[in-house]
């Protein structure tokens, strides 16, 4: 009784680009979905991002869960877009 629990609730740099890399992880499992892709599927993923340094740090984060062989930054039209804090920045399509 009186015991009091402080937590940090400042979002570190780190905690930042972590989530950055959840968001594309889930929409590239998203994306998979809906072309229903099979969990063995191998697929190679064609991006452009305002997030490219973050993701190149965190891609092997982001391939190992969603079957991604590669991730190519490329400009153009692609298919899917990831929402990071709001923006839509980041969007992707899935090559097989």
């Amino acid at each position: 009784v009186g015991d009091e629990i402080k937590l940090d609730t400042n979002i570190t740099e780190e905690l930042m680009e972590e989530g950055v890399a959840r968001d594309v992880i889930r929409a590239i499992q998203d994306a998979r979905k809906t072309e229903k892709l099979e969990p063995h599927d191998e697929i190679k993923i064609e991006m452009h991002s305002d997030n490219q340094d973050i993701i190149n740090k965190y891609s092997e984060m982001i391939k190992s869960p969603t079957g991604v062989s590669d991730i190519v930054f490329k400009e153009g039209q692609h298919i899917y877009t990831v929402e990071i804090g709001g923006s839509t920045g980041t969007t992707f399509s899935i090559v097989r």
